[in-house]
């Protein structure tokens, strides 16, 4: 009724399902607690529960198997081993999608030797729906993600909130707003909006012999674009898009020395 096209079960991020899932927190002797099966059962019985009322091509859900020293949840011997029950039992309904969350922190797993890396690359065998990554990912990243046939699909989420017209800049290449958690769902334009001319004037001062380190210039040549984020990222897009190449990776030293720093 209110024009929704589907529903997501969010059963991640130490919320009431990702409670049930996990051993350290899931602490009940009845059918509830124990074993994977009696673990997952509360998020089976909300499923079949909404499909009552929304087709279940319309259904998808979200894990955060990784998240750790959260909320109270830590990664353990059984985590893996219980996601991954979860996502093949799922695998026998025609939901719409499975949407993961990669490590975020890189101190989330320290000192860790039950993590995944890797999220997506582990459950992308065991799910029989697409699948949607999320977590940690910039354009260039999410979209190699996707040629390597690691996901189906990117979400975006702190990105979102600070970029309100964020396909566009993905689309023509052009620099994102960085996300500042302080204005996040607090009005106002603050923290919310970088005027996306910024790249195209790069472009248009620059011109297509830039010097880089000196009296190096940019050439025709290998472009490291993995070493690049944000910024960096676009800026190294933006020119690989006009033929050049980079033959040094300091881009800030560059933006400062031409008089380009905001």
């Amino acid at each position: 009724q209110a024009g929704f096209d589907g529903v997501e079960l969010h059963s991640s991020n130490g919320y009431l399902f990702h409670q049930f899932f996990s051993r350290c927190s899931n602490q009940r002797d009845d059918e509830y607690g124990g074993s994977h099966e009696n673990r997952a059962r509360f998020f089976f019985e909300v499923l079949n529960e909404v499909a009552r009322h929304v087709p279940m091509e319309r259904i998808g859900f979200r894990l955060n198997p990784m998240l750790n020293r959260f909320h109270g949840i830590a990664v353990d011997a059984d985590t893996v081993p219980m996601w991954s029950y979860l996502v093949q039992e799922a695998s026998r309904f025609p939901l719409a999608y499975l949407h993961l969350t990669e490590v975020v922190h890189p101190r989330q797993l320290l000192d860790n030797p039950h993590g995944l890396d890797d999220v997506a690359a582990h459950f992308r065998p065991l799910a029989a729906m697409p699948l949607i990554d999320n977590g940690a990912l910039y354009p260039f990243k999410a979209a190699k993600r996707i040629e390597e046939g690691l996901c189906d699909a990117v979400a975006f989420g702190q990105a979102w909130i600070a970029n309100p017209d964020l396909v566009e800049r993905i689309a023509h290449y052009l620099p994102l707003a960085p996300a500042d958690p302080t204005t996040f769902y607090s009005g106002g334009a603050s923290g919310y909006i970088l005027p996306i001319s910024f790249a195209r004037a790069v472009l248009a001062k620059w011109g297509e012999t830039v010097g880089v380190g000196g009296d190096r210039k940019l050439r025709h040549g290998l472009i490291p674009l993995a070493a690049f984020t944000d910024l960096r990222f676009t800026l190294v897009f933006l020119l690989h898009k006009r033929g050049i190449g980079f033959v040094d990776g300091n881009v800030g030293g560059l933006i400062k020395r031409k008089g380009l720093a905001t």
